[in-house]
């Protein structure tokens, strides 16, 4: 029987020098794969984030330009749906 790895499994992004950490050779093969595809997922996820604030940046890039001009202040939009202080990749 010819199983298909699942999409999971699949490792998609490689950290490149991960095998060579100290230790690694000592990990059984089951938990060398097992911390290549956790590896994979963080760095898809990071990734993700990654674009979620370029996105993000975009957005309030767009509503600054909107209220260019207008009654309501930039610093008062941000306090409203940043109730903590706006993220760090953005400066107005």
């Amino acid at each position: 029987m010819n199983e298909k790895p699942s999409e999971d499994s699949l490792i998609t992004v490689f950290v490149p020098g991960l095998p060579d950490t100290p230790g690694w050779l000592a990990l059984s093969r089951k938990k060398q794969d097992a911390l290549l595809q956790h590896t994979s997922h963080i760095q898809q996820h990071r990734q993700l984030q990654m674009l979620g604030e370029f996105g993000e940046l975009m957005e309030l890039y767009q509503v600054q330009q909107l209220l260019e001009g207008e009654e309501m202040k930039m610093s008062d939009y941000l306090r409203k749906i940043y109730p903590r202080p706006p993220p760090a990749h953005y400066r107005p």
